[in-house]
C-alpha cells in the first residue's frame, strides 16, 4: 500500500513537471502567429458582450480602398461573421471571461489594463488602429490558451507512452513530441479552428 502511494506521488510529481515545463516552452517562444485565427476570440468577446456571434457591434476593417476585407470575415446579408468555424470561439468564451477579469480583452477597450501592462513589461508597443480589435490582446490570450491546452496534450502523449515504455523512454517521446514536432511551431502559437 505504502509502495503504491510513493508511485502515485512520483507520477503526480512527473505530470506537473511536464506540464510545467512544457508551458514555459509554450509560453517562451519568440514566434507568434495569429493569422487564420484573427478575429476568433472576437466572437467569444461577442457572445459574453451581446450574446450573438454577429461582429456587427465592432467597428472593424470593411472593404477597403483596393476592394479587399481581411480574409478572416466574411459578411452575409449585411452582418459580418468570422469566416472560419466557431467552435474554438465557443469553446474559448469561459477562458476569454477570465482574461477579461485579468483586464485582457480581444477588444481596443478603456478596460484592458492587463494588455496595456503585459505589453509595457515586454516593451512592445501596442499596435496603433481604427478598429474595435485589439490584435494584442487577442495574441495574448490565444498564446496562452493554446500553450495551456498543448501542455494539456504533453500530459495525455505522456500516459499513452506510459502504457508501452518506461519513465524515463516516455519522457524522452514527450519531448521529442513537443519540441520536433508542429505541436511547438504551430499548435501552441495560436487557437486554430482545428486545436
Amino acid at each position: 500500500m505504502k509502495f503504491t502511494n510513493t508511485i502515485q506521488q512520483n507520477t503526480s510529481l512527473v505530470v506537473m513537471a511536464i506540464f510545467s515545463i512544457s508551458l514555459l516552452i509554450f509560453i517562451a517562444a519568440p514566434v507568434g502567429q495569429v493569422s487564420d485565427s484573427k478575429y476568433a476570440l472576437l466572437v467569444s468577446q461577442s457572445l459574453l458582450d451581446h450574446g450573438s456571434i454577429y461582429l456587427d457591434h465592432y467597428n472593424l476593417p470593411k472593404i477597403e480602398s483596393h476592394g479587399y476585407q481581411p480574409y478572416q470575415l466574411e459578411i452575409v446579408d449585411n452582418h459580418t461573421f468570422y469566416y472560419f468555424p466557431i467552435g474554438s470561439s465557443i469553446l474559448s468564451v469561459p477562458f476569454v471571461a477570465v482574461a477579461n477579469f485579468f483586464g485582457v480583452y480581444p477588444t481596443n477597450s478603456e478596460k484592458s489594463f492587463g494588455t496595456k501592462a503585459i505589453l509595457k513589461f515586454f516593451g512592445v508597443p501596442p499596435v496603433e488602429n481604427d478598429s474595435d480589435h485589439s490584435i494584442e490582446g487577442e495574441t495574448i490570450i490565444q498564446r496562452v490558451l493554446a500553450a495551456l491546452l498543448m501542455s494539456g496534450l504533453s500530459i495525455i502523449f505522456y500516459f499513452l507512452s506510459r502504457l508501452f515504455l518506461s519513465m524515463k523512454w516516455s519522457l524522452l517521446v514527450v519531448f521529442s513530441i513537443i519540441l520536433g514536432t508542429s505541436v511547438l511551431s504551430t499548435a501552441s502559437r495560436a487557437l486554430w479552428s482545428h486545436t
